[in-house]
């Protein structure tokens, strides 16, 4: 996608993937490398920022960062994952407000998945396996949490479904659903075909990497 961006763009710029092993070493790499800026991903979303000079205002009440840029020598986090979940949707005409909105999982990018929802009004609740981890995240943002157990019965009351959840973790049926629920699946290979073709809306990663990654961009 940022390829095809600098050649269509004429720039001299390559995006490649870097692998690393802790946060300490993207100092290194943008500090002496001739590397502009680097995308996050997890598991390191929340652990970066405390390398970093600066961090915007949204990735600070987020909590995580996915684009860290060296800025006049000083290396600054941002968060377009959040974007990327609000222009997804609204790309889709979905409106938040007023909605009932449910978030699975409680890493980075549910963090920037349950902000997106709040900032457009949707009353939001987050589950995950790990309760403590969706009570820390609940309790960020001032929205409720549930165990994962009660999803089943979550998921019947939500009008939008924001799942962060590995693609192994779980499948959605048309039966778990309330009538015109929308789901945006963090995975570009979608667990969500059964439900597509039963005629809910579904938004696949593949959205969300891509309204994130032009704000990045």
């Amino acid at each position: 996608m940022f390829n095809r961006a600098f050649i269509e763009k004429g720039l001299n710029c390559v995006y490649t993937r870097i692998s690393i092993k802790d946060p300490e070493e993207i100092l290194g790499l943008l500090r002496n490398a001739d590397i502009a800026g680097v995308n996050i991903t997890a598991p390191f979303k929340e652990g970066v920022m405390k390398v970093l000079d600066l961090i915007a205002d949204d990735a600070k009440r987020i909590g995580a960062v996915n684009t860290v840029v060296l800025e006049e020598g000083r290396l600054k986090g941002y968060n377009t994952d959040f974007i990327g979940v609000r222009d997804a949707l609204l790309s889709k005409n979905v409106s938040m407000k007023g909605k009932r909105a449910m978030v699975l999982g409680a890493g980075g990018a549910a963090r920037a998945a349950a902000f997106a929802l709040i900032s457009g009004g949707a009353d939001v609740t987050i589950l995950n396996r790990t309760l403590n981890k969706a009570e820390g995240l609940a309790s960020l943002f001032g929205c409720s949490y549930a165990p994962f157990e009660k999803m089943e019965r979550k998921v019947k009351e939500a009008d939008i479904i924001v799942s962060c959840l590995p693609l192994n973790e779980m499948r959605f049926a048309p039966d778990m659903l309330k009538a015109g629920a929308v789901i945006l699946d963090a995975n570009y290979a979608s667990r969500t075909i059964e439900v597509r073709d039963k005629g809910y809306r579904v938004i696949d990663g593949r959205e969300w990497l891509l309204f994130q990654g032009v704000k990045a961009f």
